[in-house]
């Protein structure tokens, strides 16, 4: 059972880094785009 649990746990956890990660990659690029469109005049 112990081998099941740590290999579940590894699942969450991969599962975890990669929301965070993909939640991280479109947050910077909303704000580039959020920074470019503010730095171009209409």
């Amino acid at each position: 059972m112990a081998g099941a649990f740590g290999s579940g746990k590894s699942v969450i956890n991969d599962s975890v880094v990669r929301t965070i990660a993909a939640t991280l990659a479109a947050f910077s690029t909303a704000a580039r785009v959020t920074l470019a469109g503010s730095m171009i005049p209409n």
